[in-house]
Parts: structure tokens; C-alpha cells; sequence
């Protein structure tokens, strides 16, 4: 059998083929052919079981499909195979395979085929173990947040703020939106005050949290973005679920509810509220003096980003308990 190291199918079109259904298996066909298989799709570590049961599972990345077998077929050869299988639909469906008990396999669905080798259990643990802890942590999280969430009412104008622990840190769950002086609405108009909170030079983000809470720094920042899996995909799951235009929404899975606020600058010039939001860190850039580290998200995007911008600018804030 040919062998190979590309694998072609995605991590969401392998968990699209779940089925339930009875089974009436000819095990003694294939008794030989209960196993495990290891290999790599698009990157991602997976891996294909038949076991006793007449059960055939995928797994890749964490992500389990498990399918019941109702019946195989001999295809071409004593390697070869059809293996028919009931869609939740109750439609019968038909998987080629190519199959060494000892060596490799192959599942065909379509044009695109899987290719696993023979693993040993304590290879296969090796591989997998990692991918599918990081997920058992990062649903564990989600769960946790959602737990932990609670409120703070700040003393100095009696404005109550939702809160969130997200790992070891607790942030509030909406932008800042104390009436310092030189901080601004959006616009100037009250109403995106009361939905986005108010927006604030450096110096005055600085200041402006109530007492017990603080500006986050650039590192409090990257250990936030660290723990929801990296800033690559951390802006999907922290923007809220509704408030983006152009569906740019997220899926607030940390309940971290961020809003696209926009931002402004000392001219008195504003933009961007529903398509971006920007928050300030209390982090000076190293190089110039008069500019200061930032976070932001965007509709069209699921990274948060970081840049260095004037401290004259205006930017939203999200202030973090000490």
C-alpha cells in the first residue's frame, strides 16, 4: 500500500460525519482489524480507532467523531473494503478503506482521503495527550469564567461594572467609563458613553481606574491573550457576541464582552466605533518617551493586536484588579 504524509482533510470535515446507529457487524471478517492509527492532518495531531464494538473514531486535535459501523463489504482485495454506515438522517453511506492491521489505513470520503499509520498505545498517547489536555484546560476556563463572574460598583460616582476572573487575573467586563477630566464620548455624544465607555488620553488612563484596580500593563495584557490561546485567535473569543457591524461579532466565550468603541485623537477628531476597539496599556514604548503600548480588536479579524500610538490619543480602558 502506498504511504504517505500529506493529509488532506480538515479538522471540521472530519467532525462533520457523526452518525448513530445499530450494528450488525461480521466480526469474524475482521478480527484482525481492530486498532489504532496515528497520524497528522493539516498539522494537527489525529488518529482513527476501530474497536470491538464496531465503533470506528476519528480524533483530531482533540475534537472526537465516533461512528458505528453497521456492516463491511470486501472491496478489491483481502486489504480493501467497503464500510457502510447509517447517517443521523438514517441514510445509508458508504466509506472505501484500505486497511493493514499491521502497517497503514486509509479512509476515503469523497475525493479527499485519510492516512493513518499502526501506533502503539504509548505512541499514541504521546501525540495526542497534548492536544487533547490543552482543550480539557481551555473548556474547563470557559466554564470558570462564566462562574466567576460578578460586579463592582465604583465609590466615586456609584456606577456598578460587571467583573470577570479569566485564570488568575480579574478584569472588568466593560470599558471604564468614570468622567475624569479630559476624558471624552465618542462623538461627544452621551449615548456611546453609556455603551462603549468613555475614552482617554494616556495620562489620564493612567489614573483614572477606582481604587483597587489599575491600567494593565503590556505583560498583564499578553498573559490575558496567553491563557484564552494566543493573540492569533484571542480576538474571537474575547469580543462580545453582538455590537460588531458587518458580523464581525465574537464569541465571548471568556465573558469578556469587548465592544468596538472606536477611539479619537487631541484634535478633537474621532472613528471607528463598531468596526474597532482599543484599549490602552500603562506601558511606555522603550524607545520614544511620548508614545505608549496599545491592544486592539477589529470586525474583520480574530487577533488582538498590539501597537505603540501617541499618549495624546484617546482609547478606551479596562481596568484590572490588583
Amino acid at each position: 500500500m502506498k504511504r504517505t504524509h500529506s493529509f488532506l482533510l480538515t479538522a471540521s470535515v472530519c467532525l462533520a460525519i457523526t452518525f448513530t446507529l445499530s450494528c450488525e457487524i461480521q466480526a469474524a471478517d475482521q478480527k484482525d482489524f481492530y486498532g489504532v492509527w496515528f497520524g497528522y492532518i493539516n498539522g494537527a495531531p489525529g488518529f482513527c480507532e476501530i474497536n470491538k464494538d464496531a465503533m470506528i473514531m476519528i480524533s483530531v486535535n482533540g475534537e472526537k467523531a465516533i461512528n458505528r459501523i453497521v456492516k463491511w463489504e470486501k472491496n478489491n482485495n483481502d486489504q480493501s473494503y467497503i464500510i457502510y454506515v447509517l447517517t443521523k438522517n438514517n441514510q445509508k453511506m458508504s466509506i472505501p478503506i484500505d486497511i493493514d492491521a499491521y502497517s497503514d489505513l486509509k479512509l476515503s470520503f469523497g475525493p479527499v482521503a485519510y492516512e493513518f499509520k499502526k501506533s502503539s498505545q504509548a505512541e499514541l498517547d504521546k501525540a495526542i495527550r497534548p492536544a487533547e489536555q490543552a482543550k480539557a484546560e481551555g473548556e474547563k476556563a470557559k466554564v470558570d469564567a462564566k462562574a466567576s463572574q460578578s460586579s463592582f460598583t465604583d465609590t466615586r460616582d456609584k456606577k456598578t461594572y460587571k467583573t470577570v476572573k479569566i485564570g488568575s487575573q480579574v478584569w472588568m467586563a466593560q470599558n471604564l467609563d468614570y468622567n475624569a477630566k479630559g476624558s471624552k464620548c465618542h462623538q461627544n455624544q452621551d449615548v456611546n458613553c453609556n455603551k462603549y465607555g468613555r475614552l482617554y488620553d494616556w495620562n489620564t488612563a493612567k489614573k483614572s481606574c477606582p481604587s483597587g484596580w489599575h491600567l494593565p500593563s503590556k505583560a498583564e495584557w499578553e498573559k490575558l491573550t496567553d491563557f484564552i490561546g494566543g493573540e492569533k485567535i484571542a480576538g474571537k473569543k474575547l469580543k462580545s457576541n453582538s455590537g460588531w457591524k458587518e458580523n464581525g461579532n465574537g464569541t465571548d466565550e471568556f465573558g469578556f464582552s469587548a465592544l468596538p468603541g472606536g477611539g479619537g485623537n487631541s484634535d478633537g477628531n474621532f472613528g471607528g466605533v463598531g468596526y474597532s476597539g482599543n484599549w490602552w496599556s500603562a506601558s511606555e514604548n522603550e524607545d520614544f518617551s511620548d508614545i505608549a503600548y496599545r491592544r486592539y480588536m477589529g470586525y474583520n479579524y480574530e487577533a488582538v493586536g498590539r501597537d505603540s500610538i501617541n499618549k495624546s490619543d484617546l482609547n478606551s480602558v479596562r481596568c484590572l484588579q490588583d
